[in-house]
């Protein structure tokens, strides 16, 4: 059996989405396998789902090793996967993406060429369906409503708020230590799952380098419900929930029940702005849209917890 250090453990967690995951095992089935290191990929399964055991049968050529947690929440299913994992060099996947042919060599060459990082992101570029709004996929929240990643095509450190997306990222155990599990983080009662983007920004707080990897490409496959205004409002709300979590931007803001006087204030310039962008191009009405919609669910969090 080879060393831990000679293990590329791949983790991809699931959850009763059996169509996309059979496209991505499909996907890394045709992908070159590594030359230094044993490969070893964890599909944990975060819903028990038969149709998800049966569909890895089919797919005997790859060193497939299924997982069940039951408890539901990815971070329950990242830490499972990070315990049971073998190798010392991880790399993490969704399973709606389609990982380019040398993913699995570009993570390996980086492990081994900089012993010194133990963080690694790659690029994430978007595989839309034929039919879809450009408006919408072209307006500035849609790097982070759906997961894009992009910092251009040299090798570099990325430099906070810059961090890799949860599709497609890396880390090296022995580095890391206990700063290796994901949770959840929350406050004033409100929790939220961060999960990749918690655990990046806790280990770059404590000077980890962050390697950006423009290689390490893959597509992530964009649903047509995903390209919904209603979709992008709530989702970009989240994303901002969550950063302000993150950067801990409201512990100490002076409130008017409970509610953080500065998204009184954004919400009050929004309202001003949004007949302007309404009256403008399409682009400026659905970003006038998303950003009063966002910036009212950020509120009513806060009133709810009063």
């Amino acid at each position: 059996m080879p060393a831990d250090n000679a293990i590329l453990s791949v983790i991809i967690c699931t959850m009763n989405r059996p169509r996309l995951l059979r496209q991505t095992l499909a996907r890394l089935s045709a992908c070159r396998r590594p030359v230094n290191h044993e490969l070893e990929i964890l599909l944990i399964d975060n819903a028990c789902n038969r149709r998800t055991r049966e569909l890895t049968e089919d797919f005997r050529d790859l060193p497939l090793r299924y997982i069940e947690e039951p408890r539901l929440g990815k971070f329950n299913a990242l830490n499972h996967a990070v315990n049971r994992a073998r190798g010392d060099c991880l790399v993490f996947l969704d399973d709606d993406i389609l990982p380019h042919y040398d993913l699995f060599c570009v993570y390996e060459e980086a492990f081994d060429r900089h012993p010194e990082i133990h963080l690694f992101g790659g690029r994430i570029e978007l595989a839309l369906p034929e039919s879809h709004d450009a408006d919408l996929v072209n307006l500035p929240h849609a790097r982070l409503v759906l997961a894009q990643s992009n910092f251009g095509s040299i090798e570099r450190l990325l430099n906070y708020p810059e961090m890799p997306a949860g599709p497609n990222m890396a880390a090296r155990r022995s580095g890391l230590g206990a700063e290796m599990f994901f949770e959840p983080i929350g406050q004033d009662g409100l929790s939220v799952e961060l999960e990749d983007t918690t655990f990046f920004k806790r280990n770059m707080n404590k000077g980890q380098p962050v390697l950006y990897l423009p290689q390490a490409r893959v597509g992530h496959v964009v649903r047509d419900e995903q390209l919904t205004l209603n979709y992008f409002q709530k989702r970009y709300a989240d994303c901002v929930f969550a950063q302000k979590v993150m950067d801990d931007d409201d512990q100490h803001s002076m409130r008017l029940l409970n509610v953080p006087c500065h998204l009184l204030r954004t919400l009050a310039l929004n309202a001003l702005t949004y007949p302007i962008g309404y009256t403008g191009s399409r682009s400026a009405k659905l970003t006038a849209c998303v950003n009063i919609s966002a910036t009212w669910q950020l509120i009513s969090r806060y009133l709810q917890t009063k």
